[in-house]
């Protein structure tokens, strides 16, 4: 009986730990599909291992999510990735339907809040390698192609 205890007791400390995680669970699941061409100064493809990090980023100043990862591009420099599921690197645990949310009270890095009113626009930042890529992309419902250039310089 005492084993049979113990085994529960194992069992439920188990599940207890586990849902503990999962609800910890920092990542809000994919948000987006962004896809690109990296390319340096001359135009040539970066094909090397590469740091990109991604924002989304609310009324201007309010980051709302923002998450890195490193990947290397095609020959040609093209990459495709899904935003949300990179490691996360703010501190906000905003999940999609708050960063997303058309009202209400949505999280900004830095411990403050911004008040949601009406379908507010929401940029995606990117960086790569530590260099802001100009200018953000306003994230809409309509699908759309748009030219991004900074200075990168090719490893």
């Amino acid at each position: 009986m005492k084993s049979l205890l113990l085994i529960l007791a194992l069992i439920l400390s188990s599940l207890i730990f586990s849902l503990d995680v999962w609800a910890a669970s920092s990542s809000p699941g994919p948000l987006m599909t962004y896809e690109g061409v990296l390319t340096d100064t001359t135009g040539a493809p970066i094909t090397t291992l590469t740091t990109l990090k991604f924002q989304v980023i609310y009324n201007a100043n309010c980051v709302v999510f923002a998450e890195t990862r490193t990947l290397t591009p095609g020959a040609s420099g093209e990459f495709s990735v899904i935003v949300g599921t990179g490691t996360r690197t703010d501190n906000t645990n905003n999940t999609a339907d708050r960063i997303f949310a058309s009202s209400g009270t949505v999280s900004c890095e830095g411990s403050s809040n911004a008040t949601v009113s009406g379908w507010s626009t929401r940029d995606l930042r990117i960086t790569v390698n530590g260099m802001d890529l100009s200018p953000d992309v306003v994230i809409s419902n309509v699908p759309r192609s748009e030219e991004h250039t900074s200075e990168l310089q090719s490893h």
